[in-house]
């Protein structure tokens, strides 16, 4: 039988020198229970597009209009949730010229809608980077079930 993470809350998503680490709270009777995996399994090509689709989103978010998407290197998200708002830190790398390691950027930290009723919108992520943001969720989603690159981890097992 096919794990089933529906109902897991991510609260780091990442993909560093070829490892995926993901960090999520899955709530049980007695609270949420906290997990981390780490793995070098390469993750599915749905889970690379996703993140490389938050660059130009980093872009964005910090005012970089003059940069180029293929200039960044999306590593992973970290995640929040407070009452219910889901909030959103991009971490990417862009290597530069002059230098022996990469600029690290970290956006700044955007929620899916206003905490307060009637707050500001300006300051929350667009429906697109809503969007992407959920894409790359349900990519970890989807390792956590198994799916790699060479193919679903749990299918073998049920066609047994």
């Amino acid at each position: 039988m096919k794990p089933n993470f529906d109902h897991v809350i991510f609260k780091k998503i990442r993909y560093k020198d070829d490892q995926v680490i993901l960090v999520y709270e899955d709530e049980t009777p007695h609270g949420n229970d906290k997990y981390t995996m780490e793995s070098f399994d390469e993750p599915a090509p749905e889970f690379k597009k996703a993140l490389n689709g938050l660059a130009q989103h980093v872009i964005d978010i910090c005012e970089l209009s003059d940069e180029a998407p293929d200039n960044f290197n999306v590593k992973g998200i970290s995640l929040s949730d407070t009452d219910g708002i889901t909030g959103v830190t991009i971490t990417a790398l862009k290597q530069l010229v002059h230098s022996n390691a990469p600029l690290v950027l970290n956006t700044p930290h955007k929620p899916f809608e206003p905490y307060t009723e009637g707050g500001d919108t300006s300051n929350c992520l667009t429906s697109d980077q809503i969007e992407a943001v959920e894409k790359l969720i349900e990519a970890a989603r989807d390792y956590l079930r198994g799916k790699r690159s060479q193919g679903d981890l749990f299918a073998a097992g049920e066609a047994a």
